[in-house]
């Protein structure tokens, strides 16, 4: 952030009419930040070999960029999901040919976990889907929540889309790690369902901010 912003504030989101450096995404209609960011994810495929998959995420915040170029992507593709991805994608097609065998992985979080609209993932994009803010005591597959039923609908379209498939789940409470966390039942009906819609991969985030707590 220190490297680019006081140059380049264009780098960064466009919010309420500022460029703004903390708690925002960067731009991704900007062409320099698209060159930067093939650079980096190639520095680290050289510097390190036995990395199989390099991520490639949108930050955790939802203050996205609102510049003209942005909006007029979204617009013409869909949704902020397709804008992203059509970064990614980019990165990903710049990687290939000196990194046949490696994998960019987008994660589909927050702001970036609605299902795209027009653009769907290269065959080196892996697409991680992760459930915050749904029910963890059912599987979501079979919970009454609105959350729930929003994410099992965003999990059967980006299978329409991709079959490189991950997930991301969660093994603790974030609110209060020492506090039991009783997603024992619901995490294998999960697992049932990812494992039956072909996915390729788990992550599972358990307690890494207390000494306390389950599976810290």
């Amino acid at each position: 952030v220190d490297k680019y912003y006081k140059e380049h504030p264009e780098y960064f989101a466009l919010v309420n009419g500022k460029r703004v450096k903390e708690q925002t995404q960067p731009c991704f209609s900007n062409p320099d930040v698209l060159k930067i960011c093939i650079e980096e994810v190639k520095t680290i495929m050289r510097e390190h070999p036995e990395f199989d998959i390099v991520e490639l995420s949108a930050l955790d915040n939802r203050n996205q960029c609102k510049c003209l170029e942005c909006t007029q992507i979204i617009d013409s593709l869909g949704n902020y999901t397709d804008l992203f991805l059509n970064f990614v994608n980019q990165v990903a097609d710049s990687v290939r040919e000196e990194f046949p065998e490696r994998k960019i992985e987008y994660l589909a979080y927050s702001n970036t976990r609605t299902p795209p609209l027009s653009i769907k993932p290269r065959d080196n994009v892996i697409i991680r889907i992760c459930n915050h803010r749904v029910c963890h005591i059912h599987g979501f597959a079979n919970c009454e929540s609105d959350e729930s039923k929003q994410f099992y609908n965003d999990v059967v379209e980006w299978k329409k889309v991709t079959d490189n498939l991950c997930c991301w789940e969660y093994a603790t409470n974030f609110t209060w790690y020492n506090i039991p966390f009783p997603n024992f039942y619901a995490l294998q009906d999960n697992f049932a369902l990812y494992n039956k819609l072909g996915f390729k991969g788990a992550f599972v985030q358990g307690n890494n901010y207390s000494y306390n707590g389950e599976f810290q």
